[in-house]
């Protein structure tokens, strides 16, 4: 028996400790809460499901059509007109309504934002200025920028055409200053061709005849006087213009004037005795007269000029080739008046029209032939005994 129990006793205690409750292990992140969370992180969030997603918001209804104030018309009547976005309105159907004092055709001034949202009177619309009108919900909008722009614009367009005014006015001040000194010059330069021309052929006429020509008979008879020199201011003239060939006038359409030697004007020049005693004189540094071409005493040791030939330019002095003197223009002009009435000694210097210098205002143009210069085309064509 007791052998008995003691084989029954450890059985007993096996089932009792197979039926009392032990500790369970479990899963390691059991919780559904922390899956979802090492899911996530092994492979990502998991997609949205369509069928929850919420729907896109509604678009903004489309703004309002700007409003452009055109114009307006005020009748004698008291009612007004009203051009809105191109289109004309009538009072009292005009957009813009009345003023606030009563008064029709004056254009009341548009709504705008006021704090709080609550609407309030915005600034009146004047012609060409915009205003956005309110939208479909009754909110109003903000008056465009438009006036300070469109006034800074017109600003900038008077400037520009101020500055384009003033440009053309520079320009046309400058064209005709150098259109001016560009003709003038023009004409220096002809007279001076006519010059050279002139002294050519006064070279040739003395190898052809042996001796110069005389003189023109006058100012519009261009042949050589008839008559002989018997002093320096007989053979003091105008160029024989007919009897050389060539144009008697220069660019001003005025005489050249002309002084020979009396001795050279007959023929045969006899070179051995024959004195030249044109002399051509100019002014210093100082405004004193000096000799350029000659001198004081002219004898056959020391010969001076044979000829001299000049233009008296535009002004003072001169004669028309119509035979009309040029009357003085220039008081003072004291070498052009020296000039006008020489017979022996001419002047020449740089041209002043101010005044300003020693011997005031000059124009002339002078030209002159050397002795040596005649008498070696005389002995080319051996025609100087």
């Amino acid at each position: 028996m007791r052998r008995a129990i003691l084989l029954l006793l450890p059985l007993a205690c096996g089932m009792a400790a197979a039926q009392a409750p032990g500790p369970q292990l479990g899963r390691l992140f059991a919780s559904p809460e922390q899956r979802a969370q090492l899911d996530a992180q092994r492979y990502g969030p998991p997609p949205a499901d369509p069928a929850l997603a919420l729907p896109p918001p509604p678009l903004p209804p489309p703004p309002a059509p700007p409003m452009e104030l055109n114009g307006v018309v005020q009748r004698s009547s008291g009612r007004s007109t009203v051009w809105l976005n191109q289109t004309p309105q009538t009072e009292p159907y005009n957009q813009l309504g009345h003023d606030r004092s009563g008064a029709t055709g004056t254009p009341d001034p548009a709504p705008v934002d006021g704090p709080g949202g609550a609407a309030q009177a915005g600034p009146a619309l004047r012609p060409g200025h915009r205003q956005r009108q309110r939208s479909a919900g009754g909110a109003a909008m903000k008056p465009l920028a438009c006036p300070a722009r469109r006034q800074g614009r017109q600003r900038g367009a008077a400037l520009l055409l101020l500055v384009a005014v003033l440009g053309l006015g520079t320009a046309s001040l400058l064209i005709s200053a150098f259109g001016r000194n560009t003709a003038e010059n023009a004409r220096q330069q002809r007279t001076l061709a006519t010059l050279a021309q002139a002294r050519d052929a006064l070279l040739g006429f003395a190898t052809v005849n042996g001796r110069l020509p005389r003189p023109a008979a006058s100012a519009i008879d261009g042949r050589e006087r008839a008559d002989a020199c018997q002093s320096d201011a007989d053979c003091s003239g105008f160029l024989p213009w007919v009897a050389l060939g060539v144009s008697g006038v220069d660019a001003w359409g005025k005489v050249l004037r002309y002084s020979v030697t009396p001795e050279m004007a007959r023929a045969p020049i006899v070179s051995f005795s024959a004195v030249a005693n044109r002399v051509v004189r100019t002014r210093d540094s100082r405004g004193e007269l000096v000799y350029m071409a000659g001198q004081e005493q002219c004898d056959v040791s020391i010969q001076c000029l044979p000829v001299v030939l000049f233009s008296q330019g535009k002004a003072p002095f001169g004669t028309y080739a119509s035979g009309v003197a040029q009357a003085p223009t220039l008081r003072g002009a004291l070498d052009a008046a020296a000039n006008d009435s020489a017979s022996r000694s001419v002047i020449s210097r740089p041209a002043d029209t101010t005044g300003q210098v020693a011997g005031g205002a000059f124009n002339d143009m002078v030209a002159w032939i050397t002795l040596p210069t005649l008498y070696q085309r005389m002995r080319a064509a051996r025609n100087l005994p």
